[in-house]
């Protein structure tokens, strides 16, 4: 009898406490936003790839070929343009708040620079919203040996396996030294901005590893959390929408966000559905992903006031 009352004591405690901490956690998590930042990056132009013909195909290693894409992409800097005019016109994004990185001025190393030392590091707070967009190719599968050389993909002792966001100065012989991982960019992440709400965005050809493997897998929670939204899933490929000059993902993207006034999760879904069937209508399948997994309290709204600003 006295264990039984014991237990049920200590059950109650339990419930508490844990209900106490969900509660404090929310209450964190739906603190107002200081200030909003975003860097955008878009390439169309990629001189270091050589192309003989309207497609890549590039041989690093015995009996390897590592992927086929055309030289220019058409929309990817509009996107990337179409963006950061949305986010200071309509989401109230002061222009200095929004730094723009397209074909020459997107190298991997300035991303890296960016995202890191030379700004977001040094501007985003931990109460600051950040959003990450990246618009470009998007590398199939490559796999490297210890020392970071590509190998073929069924080659015994392959060391890992990645899909690159394509920067401009990508070299298909050092993939992991030229392109953005996107089994690691929830890494990158962490290590670089201190801001405890990111919401990271790619409109690529694979992107779906970014929510697979990327942010969901490898990046731990950070307070208030990650999104990480992506134009089609992890082994599809992204459609252009030549009617309105951007690619698929990214014009419905920009006029839900619209539609919705900037609240994310509406804004997402209706994307979504709308993504997929103009992509049956063209007889493709295109699945953009949206992974709210790292992410804890209420909906983010790009349109929301800023409480301390910086001047």
């Amino acid at each position: 009898m006295r264990n039984s009352k014991m237990i049920r004591y200590f059950t109650v405690l339990l419930v508490s406490v844990l209900g106490s901490l969900n509660l404090q956690a929310m209450a964190q998590a739906d603190k107002p936003i200081t200030d909003k930042w975003a860097l955008i990056v878009g390439v169309g132009e990629f001189p270091s790839i050589d192309v003989k013909t309207q497609y890549v195909k590039t041989s690093v290693g015995p009996g390897l070929l590592v992927a086929s894409h055309t030289n220019s992409l058409t929309y990817t800097v509009k996107d990337a343009c179409d963006l950061r005019d949305f986010l200071i016109d309509k989401a109230g994004f002061k222009p200095d708040h929004v730094r723009l990185l397209i074909n020459r001025f997107a190298t991997h190393d300035n991303i890296a620079y960016n995202m890191g030392a030379g700004w977001l590091q040094k501007v985003a707070r931990p109460d600051d919203l950040v959003l990450l967009y990246f618009s470009s190719h998007g590398s199939d599968p490559i796999a490297l040996d210890a020392s970071g050389v590509p190998v073929a993909l069924n080659r015994a002792g392959s060391q890992e396996v990645n899909n690159y966001i394509v920067t401009y100065d990508f070299d298909w012989h050092n993939p992991g030294g030229t392109g953005i991982s996107m089994q690691k960019l929830g890494e990158m992440v962490k290590r670089s901005i201190k801001s405890n709400r990111v919401v990271v965005i790619a409109d690529t050809c694979f992107s779906g590893n970014l929510t697979t493997r990327g942010m969901g897998r490898n990046a731990d929670p950070m307070g208030f959390g990650q999104i990480a939204v992506t134009a089609c899933a992890a082994e599809e490929t992204s459609l252009d929408d030549p009617i309105r000059q951007n690619g698929l993902f990214t014009s419905y993207l920009l006029d839900r966000l619209d539609k919705h006034k900037g609240l994310l999760k509406p804004s997402l879904d209706d994307m979504q559905e709308s993504v997929i069937t103009a992509a049956r209508v063209r007889m493709h399948e295109q699945h953009p992903i949206v992974n709210y997994s790292r992410w804890t309290g209420g909906d983010v709204s790009l349109f929301a006031t800023p409480t301390n600003p910086v001047q």
